[in-house]
């Protein structure tokens, strides 16, 4: 039998069995779905740096390497963002997100939705930037706020929900925003129960003919899993907002039948992920998933990186060299984090910022929030921007309106009797409330019962002695601790006075002074029931 006749003789037996498969495995088709979430304005490359002082880690060059290449693999993947694009570098700073809009839509972006950090400076300021970056409206890139109402500013920008057809299937989808997420300010605009846009939103898909259905949303994990079990059809979840990173999707049975995939990344421009599923006869099925690091072994788009290497001169201008001017050494990052099998609840980074701006001011004690501090320092040499990448947070309030701005150091003197309410109210709400200081130290016990304290009193020192009740002390703390110490009902009376300095000059002076820096806590603030465990300290 000759090689034509074998090839004849495959072609039709191909034919025969494929007429005998049932519709939907021929109609099989897979979709694509590129992700990222909580990428705070980090446009270039951070975390250890190289030899010529520049990031190694993330970046949107890099991004764009790794949505190229699946965009060649699959020209019709889809390219999403689950929100909080704004805030976390000087990038945004300067140019208030503009850049990173127009390059994202350079990449194909094909939805994002709302975070916090967007609605932080107010209407006002998010659809200045939307007009800047994005004139066209949804014909730009559609913003998916599924939740909001009352907000005709953002009209031109959120069709509500949107339906893309991809290889024939028509995916939806919409985005999600919950109300009071920290620091968002959405008056006069008004965010909607997520569950109940949901499946508004849902209804809407379904009618207009969608087959899958994903939904962007910003409000943590614990929330997704809830509107993911709560909310029939949703066959993804893109999360963002607590900055969680999944290795692999998270699988949820959802109401009614079937599962829900949720997704999230981790942030900074870190990872993108990549999500496969095929539909096939009405039927959405797993195909394979994806992390992406975005690490030394990506190479950045050069068309991008030269984009953004030209936004930095202006950011030079007003910051200094942040980028190349190296200031200190670590061996190790310095983080905010502590291990809760060992008594110490000060960590690195906490006070390393409460040290700076005690120094920089001269007062008995500087307090500084855990939910304030962000990036940690890198190991190897530090520069500039990731000094402030660590504690970038600064919306200023200029008139009617916020602005990004640093925030700048408060001083103020109050007894100790109000220091010890302050603190004791903010140990016992814990999180993003937690206390880092310098100048005192301090022992707590939280299973004490009311009306008994925490702080055990007979344990709290400033500047090596005793603490006294009636006695004045200075203090030192950042705008934004102020803003919430102020209207503690213990603190009535008490005047604070804002300096010039911000917090990033502080804390960047002093890690220049240092040079090197250790990655130890000091027991500043100890846990005293952690004490006795096999590991504690």
């Amino acid at each position: 039998m000759t090689l034509s006749i074998l090839r004849r003789c495959g072609a039709v037996l191909a034919i025969a069995v494929a007429a005998m498969l049932p519709a939907q495995v021929l109609a099989q088709q897979t979709i694509t779905l590129l992700h990222v979430n909580d990428t705070h304005s980090h446009l270039d490359g951070w975390g250890p740096k190289d030899a010529s002082l520049n990031g190694t880690l993330g970046g949107l060059p890099k991004v764009a390497t790794i949505v190229k290449s699946e965009r060649a693999a699959d020209p019709q993947a889809l390219f999403v963002h689950a929100g909080d694009f704004m805030d976390g570098d000087l990038f945004f700073n300067q140019y208030h997100g503009v850049p990173e809009l127009v390059l994202l839509k350079g990449l194909g972006l094909d939805a994002i939705t709302l975070g916090n950090h967007e609605w932080m400076y107010g209407p006002s300021f998010l659809v200045n930037v939307l007009n800047t970056a994005w004139p066209a409206g949804a014909s730009d890139v559609p913003v998916l706020e599924t939740n909001v109402t009352s907000c005709d500013q953002l009209a031109p920008w959120n069709p509500g929900t949107v339906i893309k057809t991809v290889h024939g299937v028509k995916v939806g989808l919409f985005g999600l925003t919950p109300p009071g997420l920290p620091m968002a300010r959405p008056t006069p605009c008004v965010l909607g129960d997520i569950n109940t846009s949901a499946q508004a939103a849902v209804n809407v898909l379904k009618a207009g003919g969608a087959e899958l259905i994903i939904a962007l949303s910003h409000a943590g994990m614990d929330r997704a899993r809830l509107l993911a079990a709560s909310v029939p059809s949703i066959d993804v979840i893109v999360n963002g907002h607590d900055n969680a990173m999944l290795e692999q999707p998270e699988v949820v049975d959802r109401f009614g039948g079937g599962v829900t995939r949720i997704v999230s990344t981790g942030g900074r421009y870190g990872w993108v992920g990549r999500l496969r599923l095929a539909y096939a006869g009405g039927a959405v099925t797993f195909v394979d998933y994806l992390l992406k690091p975005i690490d030394a072994q990506v190479t950045p788009d050069p068309l991008v990186q030269a984009a953004i290497d030209a936004l930095k001169p202006a950011i030079v201008a007003a910051y200094g060299d942040v980028f190349h001017d190296p200031l200190a050494w670590a061996e190790d990052p310095i983080e905010a984090v502590w291990d809760p099998r060992h008594a110490k609840r000060d960590t690195p980074l906490g006070n390393l910022f409460a040290d700076a701006y005690r120094a920089w001011t001269g007062t008995d004690i500087a307090i500084e929030a855990m939910g304030y501090l962000d990036d940690p320092l890198p190991p190897g040499w530090i520069v500039g921007a990731d000094v402030f990448r660590s504690m970038y947070l600064g919306p200023v309030k200029v008139g009617a309106n916020y602005v990004p701005q640093p925030w700048r150091l408060v001083t103020f003197s109050a007894k100790g009797s109000a220091l010890m309410g302050v603190l004791e109210a903010t140990i016992r709400t814990g999180s993003n409330s937690f206390p880092q200081v310098s100048g005192i130290r301090l022992d707590y016990d939280p299973r004490l019962l009311p009306p008994d304290t925490w702080i055990l009193l007979d344990r709290v020192h400033v500047g090596g002695k005793k603490l006294v009740l009636d006695k004045l002390y200075s203090v030192t703390v950042t705008e934004g601790v102020w803003n919430v110490l102020s209207r503690m009902p213990i603190m009535q009376g008490v005047i604070g006075t804002p300096l010039e300095v911000t917090a990033f000059d502080a804390a960047r002076a002093l890690v220049e002074f240092r040079g090197e820096l250790g990655a130890a806590a000091s027991n500043r603030i100890r846990d005293v029931s952690a004490i006795g465990n096999d590991n504690a300290d």
